[in-house]
């Protein structure tokens, strides 16, 4: 006798994502099935996390990343570097990468990351409105380069703020626009790509060249000291390379990430409080503080700074759903519907990070919920992300309250990265040293 097994679960895309997807996708789906997307349907949206998983891991070597990156056109844009890298060539330079990504490696940076946020902290007035989405760019885009090349002068400092900029833009323009093969177009916004490009080689050169006498404990020194699995040091070539491309997404996507948690440290005081409590301890670190990390990977869930991306096949292929994939098609692999699938995440649209405290919460990962992917070309950055939020979160919470504007609705706009469209603009308070607001009217 057959069991009457639960109708699949239905799913809606909302509105803001089919202007990205194209509006002839249909929005009401059945989780499960896989959604062809646009005129022609060549692309595909799996929505059944088993699918996810096959995609990324049972079977990743027949799935490539996306034409964007992994074209010759593409890699010229992005660095031959680790991220348009794929298959034997992408496993040997991340096995040559991986050390600078261990947890006492990325611990070593501690230090630079709380000094740069001190620094902004300094600069914020008693009663000022700020955007945090900006605030937080400023200080990622400083904790990046500091980071990586130590002190430099104030003037290679705001030309590479620029750069990086620059080729932001050219990235999303890349990515979005209608009109047909953009990016070969000599467009202005590709001169100002391809400047910020040579610019970012250029001082990563010098960089270079400056460490050979005078080495420095930044993430460039420690770059250099990198040997290949065939046991040869990584080419000054390939060197920049991974630096074009760390400064190209090394920020974006925690900048967006702090940007969620404020919004939501905001709307859910009680819950911040839990995660007061934790934070308070001397140096925390990634599994100090399980509330915490509850709460970040929440915030993960319900606005995945990394909301989609792609996946190419190399053969045909069938997903564990049974649909028929074929070397013609685009797998669209989207964060924001998947980590709203109703039989892993009940209420779905609630912020509850107690659901990651729950004993089986590791069987999402990978399948419903993969915020910096899965498999063998998972982000190879996601300890130095969640460090560097325990990092900064207790530091600021500590100086200043941020009281939201009223009239804020914090509709999630799918960019590049997944941020609040118009900002988040908040009034900064000062809190005393037990963590309460100077200002109680400011609630």
């Amino acid at each position: 006798m057959t069991a009457n097994l639960p109708p699949p679960p239905a799913g809606q895309i909302p509105s803001f994502l089919t202007r990205r997807l194209g509006y002839s996708t249909r929005r009401i789906f059945t989780y499960g099935e896989c959604i062809p997307i646009g005129i022609g349907g060549q692309s595909l949206l799996p929505t059944d996390p088993n699918d996810i998983f096959h995609v990324l891991v049972t079977n990743d070597a027949n799935y490539v990343k996306s034409r964007n990156l992994s074209t010759p056109h593409g890699a010229r844009r992005v660095g031959g570097g680790l991220i348009s890298r794929t298959g034997p060539a992408h496993v040997a330079r991340r096995r040559t990468l991986q050390p600078l990504y261990h947890q006492r490696s990325v611990e070593a940076y501690t230090h630079t990351m709380a000094d740069q946020t001190r620094r902004l902290v300094a600069t914020w007035k008693p009663g000022a409105e700020l955007d945090l989405g900006n605030e937080m760019s400023r200080l990622n885009i400083r904790i990046l380069l500091a980071s990586t090349f130590g002190e430099l002068p104030e003037a290679d400092i705001l030309s590479l703020i620029a750069a990086i900029r620059d080729r932001r833009t050219y990235t999303e323009r890349v990515y979005f626009s209608r009109i047909p093969f953009y990016n070969h177009l000599p467009t202005p916004a590709a001169t100002r790509n391809n400047r910020a490009r040579d610019l970012i080689h250029h001082l990563t050169a010098r960089e270079i060249q400056r460490r050979r006498s005078q080495p420095q404990d930044d993430l460039l020194s420690r770059m250099m000291t990198l040997v290949t699995p065939e046991g040869s040091p990584l080419a000054d070539a390939d060197i920049q390379d991974e630096i074009l491309a760390l400064m190209s997404t090394g920020h974006e996507t925690i900048t967006e990430w702090i940007t969620w948690l404020w919004i939501l440290i905001a709307r859910h005081p009680a819950l911040a409080e839990r995660c007061r409590a934790e934070w308070s301890r001397p140096n925390p670190t990634p599994g100090d503080c399980p509330y915490v990390d509850a709460f970040i990977d929440e915030a993960l869930r319900l606005y995945p700074p990394t909301w989609i991306f792609a996946r190419v096949p190399l053969a045909t292929d069938t997903l564990p759903s049974g649909a028929r994939i074929d070397p013609g098609n685009t797998l669209l692999l989207c964060q924001f519907l998947l980590h709203r699938h109703p039989a892993f995440f009940p209420e779905p649209e609630q912020f509850n990070p107690d659901r990651f405290l729950a004993p089986d919460a590791a069987r999402w990962t990978g399948r419903a919920f993969f915020p910096f992917g899965a498999g063998p070309h998972r982000c190879i950055g996601d300890r130095f992300a969640r460090t560097e939020i325990l990092t900064l979160l207790p530091i600021i919470d500590r100086a200043f309250r941020f009281v939201p504007l009223p009239g804020q609705p914090c509709t999630p706009e799918p960019s590049i990265t997944l941020r609040p469209k118009g900002g988040f603009r908040v009034v900064a308070h000062p809190a005393d040293r037990g963590g309460a607001l100077r200002h109680p009217t400011a609630h």
